[in-house]
């Protein structure tokens, strides 16, 4: 449930401590750039991707605390959730929208 790992990157020294990264009531550390806070996250082999506040995605290499967010996707979702090498967002219409995260660009649109 991403519930649970929400609640669990928002709590100081949470289980993710170890990765370089500490979320504390979801707001994201100023050195490191990128949105001021996510919204939700999903993890996919050595990056870490969120949702800001405004609907866009969002990625870092989570083993590094010195990695800056970058923007991978227009506005548009919700909520992520990562299968193999695909990407799905919940549009405002409540459909579900996929992408291969290998072509994700600043561009895309959902």
């Amino acid at each position: 449930d991403h519930r649970v790992l929400l609640d669990d990157l928002r709590r100081p020294g949470g289980a993710w401590k170890d990765l370089g990264l500490v979320v504390s009531g979801g707001t994201m550390p100023e050195e490191g750039g990128g949105p001021e806070k996510l919204e939700y996250i999903a993890v996919w082999k050595d990056m870490l991707y969120g949702v800001g506040q405004d609907s866009c995605v969002y990625r870092t290499v989570y083993r590094r605390s010195t990695s800056s967010w970058e923007r991978v996707t227009a506005p548009g979702v919700s909520c992520i959730g990562i299968y193999e090498s695909h990407i799905y967002g919940l549009g405002p219409d409540k459909a579900v929208y996929r992408q291969q995260l290998e072509t994700l660009s600043p561009d895309f649109e959902w």
